[in-house]
């Protein structure tokens, strides 16, 4: 277990490095290939795909099954809820903004040509972070800490999303 929540640390610290201004470019493979950035939109779109439905059919999931159930039920509910969350949700948040990466720099020109492109990785980076914070924690995810982390990481993304129809 140490293992897998130390290996989310050590790909959340590799993602730091563009917020640093080291490139990160796609594999020479993905470049040449004429289809390389279709390949990484469908990478970036899925997992971000997974990402929402996932969190918000888990979390409504779980509200009904507390409001509804016993106290033992609810707690296995939270359990399950943790579990779905390093499987599914923590993966698809370090994968969408990888391939999103990939994709802005290879064929938009980087950051510095799509600043919108910073505001979203940057929120998924939180995001991540925020799961990661919580599986290191073991604690329960309906703390208020960590709903506000991730509002303020939805907020970005609809800041970016206005950027970048604003530039559109």
């Amino acid at each position: 277990m140490l293992i897998r929540y130390s290996l989310y640390f050590l790909v959340m610290a590799l993602y730091t490095a563009p917020l640093v201004g080291v490139p990160v470019m796609p594999p020479d493979i993905l470049r040449d290939w004429e289809h390389g950035a279709v390949f990484l939109l469908v990478i970036h779109e899925f997992s971000g795909f997974i990402f929402f439905g996932h969190t918000l059919f888990s979390n409504i999931w779980a509200m009904r099954i507390r409001m509804t159930a016993d106290h033992a039920t609810g707690v296995m509910a939270r359990a399950m809820l943790r579990k779905m969350a390093l499987g599914i949700t923590a993966p698809t948040s370090i994968l969408s903004p990888f391939a999103g990466l990939l994709l802005v720099n290879g064929w938009f020109g980087g950051f510095a040509s799509a600043p919108w492109a910073l505001a979203a990785y940057v929120a998924f980076w939180i995001m991540a972070a925020n799961w990661s914070a919580m599986a290191w924690l073991a604690t329960d995810e309906t703390r208020h800490y960590f709903y506000l982390v991730r509002l303020a990481a939805f907020v970005l993304i609809l800041v970016a999303i206005v950027d970048k129809n604003r530039h559109d």
